[in-house]
């Protein structure tokens, strides 16, 4: 898988395959392998919408709508306006944008993030990890909580991993990586 960046692996019991998401360099097309075994993979295609709605960055938000249908979102990062959005979904296939802003970047950011992932806490809470001051002299992983659904993120806290002093400045390239594991709890 040639020029392959920001991998995401997912597994579907439904049809007992891993499926590995990448990027290739410069585009923004989803390309997609597919396993029986988790080591050997297809050879790559580009993603279609079936297997875009297996994307392990399609998070179910722990609280469903008012009608009891779930609710699935995607959270990008709006480079012009350095804001996070989100798009919402109740079949993980037809996306709507959502109004408004969920995250707007801390004054560390500087307005430049790099690598960034979600995930669902324990207590239900959805968890932004990311790359902050990308590129900058104080770059290093970053933390936001949303105790909303996923509507709108408050910052944590900074130097999530004791990277802040490394003497790197401009070079940290943390790119966090979550996996929630069978018995739910979250590996980065």
């Amino acid at each position: 898988m040639d020029n392959a960046s920001n991998a995401h692996i997912t597994y579907d019991a439904a049809s007992g395959k891993y499926y590995l998401f990448y990027k290739v360099h410069g585009e923004h097309q989803n390309m997609v392998a597919d396993s029986v075994d988790g080591l050997e993979f297809s050879e790559p295609r580009m993603a279609t919408p079936q297997d875009e709605a297996l994307h392990p960055a399609i998070k179910k938000m722990p609280q469903n709508d008012a009608q009891g249908n779930a609710i699935y979102r995607k959270f990008l990062f709006d480079m012009e306006s350095e804001v996070f959005r989100s798009k919402s979904s109740s079949d993980k296939m037809n996306f709507t944008d959502d109004d408004g802003v969920r995250y707007d970047l801390h004054s560390s950011d500087n307005g430049k993030i790099g690598y960034h992932d979600f995930f669902i806490n324990s207590s239900g809470h959805i968890m932004l990890a990311y790359l902050g001051d990308a590129g900058g002299t104080n770059n290093n992983l970053r933390l936001a909580r949303s105790t909303d659904n996923g509507w709108t993120f408050s910052w944590v806290k900074g130097n999530l991993v004791g990277d802040d002093n490394i003497g790197c400045p401009g070079g940290i390239q943390w790119d966090p990586k979550t996996v929630e594991l069978s018995d739910g709890r979250i590996r980065m």
